[in-house]
């Protein structure tokens, strides 16, 4: 999953980001510019991009939970009370989950809410 979502998620985060750069650019120069109709299709185009990327984040953010919980779940199973080769497969499959699970966008970030923080505080600073 994470080879085939990495460059899109690449493009994705790179496109989105791009754009609200430039709305945010545009309203910011052009204020008073033009009328209050045009500057309210920037704004909705702005939220429509901030959502998109949120949406992205939230479920990246909810796959990386879900990895790290998977452990504390295995661990809580009655492993007790099963065979000797069924705990050695919980084992291997313990030590194979402490690895968390992420996706990233071209290897260079996390898709997760921090990023999306990470977003929003740079483009509103």
């Amino acid at each position: 999953m994470e080879n085939l979502l990495n460059p899109v998620l690449f493009f994705q985060f790179f496109g989105s980001t791009c754009t609200i750069c430039l709305i945010l650019f545009y309203l910011a120069l052009n204020l008073d510019a033009d009328g209050i109709m045009n500057q309210l299709s920037f704004c909705w185009l702005l939220v429509v991009a901030l959502t998109q990327l949120l949406l992205f984040c939230w479920y990246g953010n909810d796959l990386t939970y879900e990895s790290d919980s998977l452990t504390k779940a295995i661990y809580d199973s009655p492993w007790y009370d099963t065979s000797l080769s069924f705990r050695k497969n919980l084992g291997i499959m313990i030590s194979r989950s402490m690895k968390s699970s992420y996706l990233t966008g071209g290897k260079l970030y996390i898709v997760s809410l921090e990023t999306y923080r990470a977003i929003i505080g740079a483009s509103f600073s």
